[in-house]
């Protein structure tokens, strides 16, 4: 998990946003195959940041099929979102319901 979730946070830096977004979605099913609670979060921040810090698609001066292509990516973008944020919902109401809240975790 950990070498996906580097090279997408070097592909970030580096300006390669189709290979951060690659690289975090990796790290991010890789983290939920068995890693830890930490490097799980891990892997969803660094995918959100990816999704919150890339630029924003072609604009409506674009030829159709750019267009279509920038409209596909917003929609992968908020539906990454959404199930960035429902993993995390789901998570922290397992965490509640064992004690998260009585700080016994």
């Amino acid at each position: 998990m950990f070498p996906a979730l580097a090279g997408a946070r070097l592909a970030g830096r580096g300006g390669d946003w189709g290979q951060a977004d690659r690289a975090a979605a990796a790290a991010v099913e890789l983290g939920r195959r068995g890693a830890g609670r930490v490097e799980l979060a891990a892997a969803l921040l660094t995918a959100a940041a990816t999704v919150r810090t890339a630029p924003p698609p072609i604009g409506a001066g674009a030829p159709d099929g750019i267009a279509a292509a920038a409209a596909l990516r917003t929609v992968g973008q908020a539906w990454r979102r959404t199930v960035t944020l429902l993993s995390l919902a789901s998570w922290c109401a397992d965490q509640s319901s064992t004690g998260c809240r009585s700080g016994r975790v």
